[in-house]
């Protein structure tokens, strides 16, 4: 897993779910948005120990849950405030293009290729699991 390799490099992983992905009977259609504002303070606080944001889209973390394109840009945003590389690991990106198409007010209409691109287009990097949405039976990059 990304967390796995990111510990076993030595570093720590920080998991930053909004409160409502915490709450598994509560019904709302982006669970998988990080928490802008924990984002925001930890980025503050811990400025020169923080080499880099990472986003899962799906969040793995919290069930598989998919996170709003209004969620990832912002998320980018703020790390770009800071200077900090923004990933996405992109282990279940086109689940989550299809939840932003279904659940995010003003997607209805696009395509799904234009979602994934807008997706991609805020990050400087990604990460993805090629047994997923690839799906291939091992490998990724």
């Amino acid at each position: 897993t990304t967390r796995g390799n990111i510990e076993a490099a030595g570093a720590e992983a920080v998991d930053l779910p909004v409160a409502e992905g915490k709450i598994p009977s509560l019904d709302h259609p982006f669970k998988g948005n990080m928490d802008l504002d924990a984002q925001e303070a930890l980025l503050r606080e811990k400025r020169d120990s923080v080499p880099a944001v990472m986003m899962t889209i799906t969040n793995n973390a919290g069930g598989g849950q998919p996170a709003s394109l209004e969620n990832i840009r912002a998320a980018a945003q703020i790390a770009q405030h800071y200077r900090k590389p923004f990933f996405i690991d992109g282990c279940r990106f086109a689940e989550n293009a299809w939840f932003i198409k279904l659940r995010e007010p003003g997607q209805q209409d696009r395509s799904i290729k234009t979602i994934i691109h807008d997706i991609f287009e805020v990050a400087d990097g990604m990460t993805m699991s090629a047994k997923k949405d690839a799906f291939a039976n091992i490998g990724g990059w």
